[in-house]
């Protein structure tokens, strides 16, 4: 069976860093996508948090983070 390429080294559990051109990759779309759900849903730091009216961007925040877990599963050297 062939090893999967490394996109990102562990060095704690909070923190990965990228080592490969995937890893960046991943990295800046991940990054963008947050700005845009952000822009999209019009959220700022004058606004109260509120689940009824926010939850909407806390399942799109959830989606993105479980796929981009599930496309780099595999790719991260943890040595912590």
């Amino acid at each position: 069976m062939k090893a999967q390429k490394i996109w990102f080294k562990a060095s704690n559990f909070n923190l990965w860093i990228p080592v490969s051109l995937e890893g960046w990759g991943v990295t800046a779309v991940f990054t963008l996508l947050l700005f845009l759900i952000a822009t999209l849903n019009n959220v700022s730091s004058d606004v109260a948090f509120s689940l009824s009216q926010h939850w909407l961007t806390l399942v799109e925040l959830a989606v993105v983070i479980a796929s981009f877990y599930y496309v780099t599963r595999g790719h991260v050297d943890k040595k912590y």
